[in-house]
């Protein structure tokens, strides 16, 4: 099977480099390219311009639209140079110009001229689906959206080529979106969920996908950016009126659901805030995730590690969250931002979350070696009490002369979580206390010099404090060295505050043709690791004899200086960053006699290309070599407990990673008949000076890192396709990715090498019949091998083959007309070698009545109709296979009253 999987691999490789980048680069070598400008009598560029180019019988067949300065840029296919050809531009106001092409003339000037016939007001009656100007994709809100729509986040799921993931983040033909903005301001932080949900689309105009966006004003037409975003446009930017959602709900078996949700969106100020409480299984985290970015250039951040003590070693199942997620949860959102005369802008951002959930299963667990297999067994029933507060407090303003930006937060973070476990026939209580506090002010000022020069200072300082205790109670058996045995406790004890800092000072020389940016900066980070394991019986506490536990302080700085270049050229433009930095880190505990320094030059290069192939497609390839080091959680000595069944430590030295990625992506669209299509290969091969050392027990696994040299490869194929028909109002999107993944580990004192192939495919088809009949269809096919060889030319053996079909139907109707309709089914089939196969089948459905005022639902919702309480998955990691039941919700019966204003 490996083979026949190695094969499609190379085949589709092949094929993609057949079907995508020779005739890319045969089409490239036979086109010729037109350039042009169009301005008006006045002298003033005439942007979205229609150019298309004539045949000798009119026959259009190329076209273009002009950009913001009137220029276009268009494509005269290969053997139709040497026929007799004609440009025609024309422009709404303006009269149609033709000029005749001549070979010896690659650049065009129109300057059109007024028709005094044009009206001076027309009214559109059939508005356009999208429009194109420049980088900018206007979607028709009201062309998308259904008579059942609430919401602008239901349009934006119809919209081809706008894919929603299931939390919430946004995709457009393939690439994740940098942000979501609402009239060209970023109220929700980054955290754009609750936005998509509650702003009505009638207050939408359109959407907009904007390309190579660049928010911040000074720097925009001086310096490159490819960053996509989308940007909502009211209908009304001047109306001081609010909007507001409130929802009651109540059903069977005792479930409630109610909110209230005040909403007022203008050029001025926007505010959308939230008060809810439910336990139907809807989850507020969502909500608190921060897709999009949370300042207007990046995220300077680094990810500081995390102590993560847990209660159990499975994960929850692949279900909608309403069907498992047993909660009672509430949550405060309060999102408000304000823009002042003198464009200073003030944003506060405050969410509070807290929940009581439940989740029971019970599970087996197959870990596989070259010549065994140990199996766990295990039952848990677990308890989860979160609560958590997040506030962000932002100053901005963004003008033409300067943008300065200062962003403080503070949140706070406690968990309190219970479970009662039975493992391999041992029974016991576990306990888990968790606290995550935060503190961080990120500082931002790029001021315009005289000329065109720009500087940039930044600074971001980030102090957070954790602490995680782990208590396992009485008929636990301790199967760990100098430890073995029953005990009435055994509690793992870990903290770690770090301080964190990033500061840096840039110049930016733009240039028409090369733009250049010199930033030199100090990257300081320090922690204190400090845990402890200790073992109680019969009242007496014994600490763990194994080691010394860990009191490790940590420290490393950075200074970095790292120049970039940026290429702009008609249809060529790159970016080559140089960044070259000195690393210092030094750790420390004399309990283990360590005391390592370690000094370095580290040099990590990225280069993009972007290159426009024609109108409306592109190709864009880039290499990043990244020289990445370890942190305080990769070189620790005393062992911890992370979960009832692995013990971690490490025997090694700072981890090291050389990692070289190289990436290819075609991307194509025909805006106007809402075409869109992208293709990419990704190839990631990283080498590092230290492995995973796993010892497997029937009761514990050792983890340990150890002084090892070895490498792992990763290689991505991906395409996609998003096409909307019109005459058959229907959005068809395809969506393909195969994955190989290679790598290394030592299980029980053997090397293994570990091979991973996995396919997956998915569709959508969303249809609308009769004006009032709508039906979405979307299945989904995944494929995962995993193979075990015993050397890298061996054929190796099979450790599983699974395979996972989804299907997801949704029919809904409106033919009555104030009574909608919908029915939803979802089915899942699983397989797995050596395994009994596993099928599903869910419908949910809902009647929904609207009144004749059009602002209150009475809706009733039955879910789980077919009441199934329990639900098994297979789920494999490399060496591990996994079969776990979970009991789920059953069948609900919930009336809701939800009213809008």
């Amino acid at each position: 099977m490996q083979n026949i999987t190695s094969k499609i691999f190379c085949y589709g490789l092949s094929f993609y480099i057949i079907a995508f980048v020779i005739p890319a680069g045969t089409l490239l070598a036979q086109q010729r390219t037109i350039t042009g400008n169009v301005k008006s009598n006045t002298n003033e560029p005439l942007p979205s311009a229609s150019v298309k180019l004539l045949d000798e019988k009119s026959t259009i067949i190329s076209y273009a639209i002009s950009n913001q300065k009137g220029d276009f840029i268009l494509y005269i296919p290969a053997g139709k140079s040497s026929s007799p050809l004609w440009l025609e531009v024309s422009y709404i106001g303006y009269r149609k110009q033709q000029k005749p092409i001549n070979t010896n003339n690659p650049a065009y000037q129109f300057i059109l001229i007024p028709d005094p016939n044009t009206l001076e007001e027309v009214k559109i009656k059939n508005r356009p689906y999208a429009k194109h100007a420049g980088d900018t994709l206007s979607y028709t809100v009201t062309r998308f959206a259904q008579k059942e729509d609430r919401s602008i986040g239901d349009v934006l799921r119809r919209i081809p080529g706008i894919d929603i993931a299931g939390d919430g983040t946004i995709y457009y033909n393939g690439k994740e979106i940098e942000n979501l903005y609402i009239q060209g301001d970023d109220l929700m932080n980054g955290r754009y969920g609750l936005a998509s949900k509650v702003i009505r689309k009638e207050m939408i105009a359109s959407v907009d996908v904007i390309r190579n966006h660049q928010p911040i004003k000074v720097l925009k037409d001086k310096m490159l950016s490819d960053k996509t975003a989308i940007n909502l446009v009211l209908k009304d930017e001047n109306s001081l009126k609010a909007s507001m959602q409130a929802t009651v709900a109540a059903g069977l078996p005792e479930q409630y659901d109610v909110s209230f949700t005040p909403v007022l969106l203008n050029k001025r100020i926007k505010m959308i805030n939230t008060v809810a409480s439910n336990n139907i299984g809807t989850d507020y985290r969502n909500d608190f995730k921060q897709p999009g970015a949370s300042n207007m250039i990046s995220n300077i951040a680094n990810d500081l590690p995390e102590i993560n003590l847990s209660l159990a070693t499975t994960g929850p199942p692949d279900l909608p969250l309403s069907s498992y997620y047993f909660n009672k949860s509430a949550i405060v959102n309060l999102n408000n931002l304000y823009n002042t005369k003198n464009e200073v802008q003030f944003k506060v951002n405050i969410q509070g979350f807290y929940d009581k959930s439940s989740m029971n299963y019970s599970g087996y667990s197959a870990y596989y070696s070259a010549n065994d297999t140990v199996n766990y067994t295990e039952r848990q029933k677990n308890y989860s009490e979160p609560l958590e507060l997040n506030t962000s407090f932002n100053v901005m303003v963004n003008k033409e002369r300067y943008f300065f930006n200062n962003n403080l937060k503070i949140n706070v973070s406690k968990e309190t979580d219970n479970s009662f476990m039975n493992f391999n026939d041992s029974s016991f209580k576990e306990s888990l206390n968790k606290t995550l506090n935060e503190i961080s002010n990120d500082l931002n000022w790029i001021p315009a010099f005289k000329g065109k020069n720009i500087g940039e200072f930044r600074w971001l300082v980030r102090y957070t404090h954790n602490r995680d205790i782990l208590n396992i109670g009485k008929g636990y058996y301790a199967d760990v060295i100098s430890q073995q045995g029953n005990y009435d406790s055994v509690i793992q004890q870990a903290g770690m505050p770090s301080l964190f800092s990033n500061a840096w000072f840039s110049y930016k020389i733009p240039g028409n043709i090369i733009k250049q940016e010199y930033k030199f900066g100090i990257i300081t980070e320090s922690q204190q690791l400090h845990t402890d394991l200790g073992f109680i019986k019969n009242g007496l506490s014994q600490p763990y004899m194994g080691d010394s536990g860990n009191d490790l302080k940590w420290k490393r700085s950075d200074v970095y200086i790292s120049p970039e270049y940026q290429f702009e050229r008609r249809k060529l433009k790159s970016t080559l960053q140089l960044p070259v930095s000195y690393q210092y880190v030094h750790y420390w505990q004399q309990e283990y006699q360590l005391n390592e320094k370690n000094k370095q030059i580290v040099f990590n290069p990225l280069l993009k290309i972007y290159y426009d192939i024609g109108p409306e497609q592109y190709l864009s390839f880039s290499y990043a070599f990244k020289n990445t080091f370890g942190n305080i959680m990769n070189i620790y000595r005393g062992a911890i407990l992370e979960n009832y069944r692995t013990l971690q430590a490490n025997d090694a030295d700072l981890q090291e990673k050389k990692i070289h990625s190289l990436s290819l992506y075609y991307d194509f669209r025909k805006s106007v008949i809402l075409l869109f299509m992208n293709a990419g290969i990704t190839f990631d091969k990283i080498t590092a000076n230290t492995i995973v050392s796993t010892s497997i027990t029937d009761s514990i696994q050792e983890v340990i890192a150890l002084p090892y040299k070895n490498s792992q490869t990763n290689t991505a194929l991906n395409a996609g396709i998003s096409k909307y028909f019109f005459d058959l109002k229907t959005t068809v999107s395809l969506k393909a990715r195969l994955n190989k993944h290679c790598y290394e580990q030592f299980v029980n004192n053997e090397l293994l090498p570990f091979y991973s192939t996995g396919l997956l495919l998915n569709a959508r088809i969303n249809k609308k019949m009769f004006q009032a009949v709508s039906f979405t269809y979307q299945p989904t096919l995944f494929w995962n091998n995993a193979t075990l060889k015993e050397n890298k030319t061996s054929g190796g053996m099979l450790i599983y083959k699974a395979f996972r079909s989804e299907q997801n139907l949704s029919i809904g109707s409106g033919i009555l007309k104030r009574l909608y309709l919908e029915l939803n089914a979802r089915h899942t089939y699983s397989s797995l070698s050596n395994s009994n196969n596993v099928q599903y089948f869910f419908m949910d459905s809902k009647i929904q009545y609207t009144t004749k005022k059009k602002n209150t639902d009475i809706a009733l919702n039955v879910t789980n109709l077919l009441n199934v309480k329990h639900y098994t998955l297979y789920s494999d990691f490399y060496n591990q296979l996994s079969i776990n039941q979970y009991n789920i919700r059953g069948r609900m019966i919930i009336i809701k009253f939800a009213y809008y204003l």
